[in-house]
């Protein structure tokens, strides 16, 4: 137990798809809860793409990083640094999707390892996770 400043894991996600149509869109979001935020960190690896439209990060209303993507089968993926001065103290919103290429193009993107990372001050317990395969259980 104790406090400490360190790198916080704000998200994690497996896989999920954002979306941009005509009408709708389905962005993935989440809050993270600061107390003394520094720098952090968004990464994902494109699995997928149908359309012609961007990809975007979004912290506090404010894009920090709109452009498009192309699958990666054999890397680890991008990592996008979320600059201080966009965090704040208390609740920060993300959001992940997708632009229009043209007023006729939905764009989908699939992506997988979403997560993200704050270098935050934190009062913590040592917490750390793990996989364990079936075969091991």
């Amino acid at each position: 137990m104790g406090e400490g400043r360190g790198d916080v894991q704000a998200y994690r996600r497996d896989s999920a798809e954002v979306y941009q149509g005509r009408i709708g869109s389905d962005p993935v979001t989440f809050t993270y809860e600061a107390s003394q935020p520094r720098e952090g960190s968004v990464s994902f690896r494109v699995i997928g793409r149908e359309g012609n439209g961007n990809i975007y990060i979004e912290v506090n209303g404010e894009r920090i990083f709109e452009e498009p993507m192309t699958s990666d089968f054999t890397g680890t993926g991008s990592e996008f640094t979320v600059p201080q001065r966009v965090l704040q103290q208390g609740e920060n919103n993300f959001e992940i999707g997708a632009t229009r290429g043209s007023l006729f193009s939905p764009t989908t993107y699939s992506l997988e390892n979403i997560q993200a990372e704050v270098n935050d001050r934190n009062f913590h317990d040592r917490v750390e996770t793990f996989r364990m395969f079936e075969n091991e259980f």
